[in-house]
């Protein structure tokens, strides 16, 4: 069995544009904070400090920390009916203050860089989780969305928006955040991948390369790099823009994610260029609710910037420290100049590190938040438990359940509630720490069907999974579909319980049940685990479909897929 080797589908890349509409966009691949010329000189860094409100005037370096409490009034706002913004687009956008003409370059900047990240995800040889993973997809464009604010730009377009610095930023690591936490799942531990794409738009060329990575510890890596050229009516610029989102953004058995997200935003036009390189450490503490406390993000900043024959370098850090979403609180330290070149002055390390620390706040903030909403949507953990499938009537059956670890499969102590939809009953409704065991009882009359809703929370994260029962009847199905050469047309009697599927060249075997999991396995050493959901839009006994997404190789070489099938129910089956 064979799986990804296709060219993305149109849907795939609709979500993709939506995606990035949304979180804006382009750049990556894991640069580091421009090194400063050897004239540059180093100044001391200070040494942290008990937190305390950020200051309104620059320290005696000329430092000036970011105001924590302005995230609660200026994320930026995100608009998913808007083109999508681009990385070239906001660093050119950010030179025009200095070189005015620049501006006329943008739009085919965007639509290269646009154009460019398109084919650099079709030539991935993996492919975003798919119907399963749609929850955990649309919650990332959902969480974006909130961190919108009616009262932070509205009715700006979204590219115009993108040529400020704390903008381009929080578009750029949107981007990454939610990209990785769509495809770096379908990555096996320890293996990585990557992509490419060259395109060009009126008079702009973009080229863009993008690597994408899962180690066994569990911590990922998805990061996107692009430069830019373009020129029109006598007017050049060039832009190399970056960002990246690395380390362990699922929490670990002690509730704790630590990760690091970095943005470059660089252009240049003769003589004149700007470049701004941002970093944020984040860490951040779980809690049983599965959302964020105490987290500390540690930022540094290094603004280069050449108009006029004068060039200047300001490198510098702080420390922000907060718990939960209530920003106002927050304290910071640390605030301190790490270099800076001859000619700065202190008005330069005042603008530079104020504007360089209020957006690599945002963009902490922002890939925290996203972060956040992936371990909530069942991206970091999941349900073990077996469909009780077709019962007796008036019979009790008892189901095991376990949470587990999405990639590493350890047990997750996790509060689980159960909620029952038809006859008859189901003890206990919640079980206060899991491993545990439900007792479903089975009403007394026959063709009677149920539904048991879990829902699993811990500091790891939230999952759910939906179990099915039923006394007889209206589970048999005819099964039609597949995926690329493994082709199904066969009899379920009973989708309820665990069932194969066979493909002729493999076969698929499923736990049973609404939703559940599923492994495959065939020639050349072919070896994919997945997910699957069964939609039985007018309930059991009626016609369907089932969407599968699973992750493995062949031949040694990783893949993943989506296979879809079409549910005809069976009158009689067996």
């Amino acid at each position: 069995m064979t799986a990804s080797r296709m060219p993305a589908r149109l849907g795939s890349l609709l979500l993709i544009a939506c995606f990035v509409t949304a979180c804006g966009s382009v750049g990556v691949g894991g640069s580091t904070a421009s090194n400063p010329a050897p004239t540059e000189a180093a100044s001391n860094d200070g040494s942290a400090a008990t937190p305390t409100a950020a200051p309104t005037e620059p320290n005696a370096d000329g430092v000036m920390p970011a105001d924590p409490a302005a995230l609660n009034v200026a994320i930026p706002t995100f608009d998913p009916e808007a083109l999508t913004p681009s990385g070239g687009a906001a660093a050119v956008g950010a030179l025009a203050a200095l070189q005015p003409d620049v501006a006329s370059l943008q739009a085919d900047i965007q639509a290269a860089e646009r154009a460019a990240l398109t084919s650099a995800l079709a030539s991935l040889p993996i492919k975003p989780t798919g119907s399963v993973g749609n929850v955990r997809s649309s919650g990332v464009l959902l969480a974006i969305a909130k961190l919108s604010t009616a009262a932070d730009g509205a009715g700006v377009p979204p590219a115009a928006k993108a040529a400020t610095t704390a903008d381009g930023a929080v578009f750029m690591i949107g981007l990454v955040s939610g990209l990785s936490d769509m495809w770096t799942p379908d990555v096996p531990p320890g293996a990585g991948v990557s992509g490419s794409g060259k395109e060009t738009f009126g008079d702009a060329q973009a080229t863009l390369s993008l690597d994408l990575g899962r180690s066994k510890d569990g911590s990922t890596n998805f990061g996107i790099g692009i430069q830019s050229d373009a020129s029109k009516g006598g007017v050049t610029a060039t832009s190399d823009t970056a960002a990246s989102i690395r380390g362990l953004r699922c929490p670990d058995a002690n509730g704790q994610v630590n990760f690091t997200a970095k943005v470059r935003l660089g252009a240049d036009s003769g003589a004149n260029g700007r470049t701004e390189d941002l970093t944020a450490n984040v860490t951040a503490t779980v809690g049983d609710d599965a959302t964020y406390g105490q987290t500390q993000i540690d930022i540094v900043q290094g603004t280069r910037q050449a108009s006029g024959g004068r060039q200047v370098y300001v490198e510098s850090g702080m420390t922000i420290r907060f718990t939960g979403t209530d920003y106002s609180t927050a304290a910071s330290s640390n605030a301190h100049l790490i270099r800076s070149s001859q000619q700065a002055t202190i008005a330069d390390v005042s603008e530079f590190s104020e504007t360089g620390h209020t957006a690599a706040l945002k963009m902490g903030v922002v890939a925290l938040h996203l972060a956040q909403n992936n371990w909530r949507s069942g991206g970091c953990v999941k349900i073990v438990a077996t469909s009780p499938g077709q019962v007796a009537p008036s019979s009790a059956t008892p189901i095991p359940v376990s949470v587990v670890g999405r990639f590493d499969n350890a047990d997750v102590p996790s509060k689980l509630d159960a909620v029952l939809t038809g006859g008859a009953s189901l003890d206990p409704t919640t079980i206060p720490k899991t491993p545990g065991t439900l007792s479903y009882a089975a009403p007394g009359e026959r063709d009677k069907s149920a539904t048991i809703a879990l829902t699993a929370t811990s500091k790891r994260g939230i999952a759910t999974l939906t179990l099915t029962a039923s006394t007889g009847g209206g589970a048999a199905y005819h099964f039609t579909g597949g995926l690329q050469d493994f082709k199904v047309d066969q009899d379920v009697c009973d989708i309820t319980a665990p069932f194969t599927l066979d493909g002729k060249i493999g076969t698929a075997k499923y736990s049973g049940g609404l939703t559940g999991t599923y492994v495959a396995n065939g020639g050349f050493g072919a070896h994919y685990d997945g997910e699957y959901a069964i939609t039985l839009p007018n309930g059991l006994g009626q016609p369907g479909t089932m969407s599968g997404h699973i992750v493995g190789t062949t031949a040694g070489v990783a893949g993943s897929g989506t296979d879809h099938y079409t549910l005809t129910p069976l009158a009689t089956c067996g």
